[in-house]
């Protein structure tokens, strides 16, 4: 995709809803978008094309990889910061308010509930949101006849398959468990501890036949902790254990256990374990009793 940063104005309804591209952009970056938040109504839409790092939202810590599919809405605090390769993004900024003119059906107000009550969420994957960007950045070098219609028809499939895959997940929510209790309690442990460094909150869902909400839910009442402190202590095991019998260096490990760079992989260790990297590998004593002092 070609690298593009310019203020736009494509313009669609879906449903009640009136969304309003206003920017754009496809840059490679190697420094952090510092942390900041969107005015009422504004959403961002990131989409991972390339390298990965790390997403901070109010404090909380998810990594982001190739196909990662971001919002974040109003009043949503929240940076990203590339990893030691750098990140490329596809972002784009759109307003999104509800036209009073248009009659609310049961669909529409099925669009504007399941839209308003997703102002963060983030998942992995491809399709159809990686074609759609083909299509975008082919349309936006080629300035053919129609260009600016073609474009806002690419953003309104795009933005309907988001809210369809809302959808989706929603009706997950409303199923029963299928799997199990004690079932899910041993999936789970195996995954954090033999696929920590590929689990996502999505993978796990499916795994369990849940939905991502359902998830978390399961993890806090079972586990007590988030799926990204769950994720997070069982990295850090790992690479403690790596430190500790292997000989791999620091820098190794810290991309084996996906940290998106040797310096926040060396920030973490720290503040979980109160020791650095290199005391560790020389076998010094650590408690990791409780991850989170």
């Amino acid at each position: 995709m070609e690298n593009y940063q310019q203020d736009t104005y494509f313009q669609f309804s879906i449903g009640i809803l009136n969304f309003t591209v206003l920017r754009l952009s496809s840059v490679p970056f190697s420094r952090p978008i510092p942390q900041h938040q969107h005015s009422k109504n504004g959403y961002e839409i990131h989409y991972v094309l390339e390298g990965k790092g790390c997403l901070i939202i109010d404090s909380k810590q998810e990594f982001i990889f190739p196909n990662d599919l971001i919002v974040t809405g109003p009043g949503i605090m929240h940076e990203i910061i590339p990893g030691d390769e750098g990140l490329r993004e596809f972002c784009f900024y759109v307003v999104v308010k509800s036209e009073n003119s248009v009659a609310m059906t049961a669909e529409n107000q099925e669009i504007k509930d399941l839209w308003i009550s997703h102002t963060v969420w983030k998942t992995n994957i491809k399709e159809p949101f990686s074609t759609y960007l083909k299509q975008l950045n082919q349309e936006l070098q080629t300035f053919q006849i129609g260009q600016h219609e073609a474009i806002t028809i690419i953003f309104k499939q795009f933005i309907l398959a988001l809210i369809r895959l809302y959808a989706d997940r929603e009706r997950k929510e409303k199923t029963s468990y299928t799997v199990p209790d004690a079932f899910r309690k041993t999936r789970i442990e195996n995954e954090f501890l033999f696929h920590s460094d590929r689990i996502t909150l999505g993978s796990l869902a499916d795994l369990l036949q849940l939905s991502e909400r359902q998830v978390e839910r399961y993890l806090k009442e079972e586990f007590h902790a988030s799926f990204s402190e769950m994720k997070q202590h069982a990295k850090i095991n790992r690479a403690i254990h790596l430190l500790k019998t292997t000989k791999l260096s620091i820098t190794e490990i810290s991309e084996i256990t996906n940290f998106c760079s040797v310096s926040y992989f060396c920030k973490i260790i720290k503040n979980i374990t109160g020791k650095t990297a290199k005391q560790i590998r020389d076998h010094e004593s650590i408690d990791l009793s409780d991850p989170e002092e």
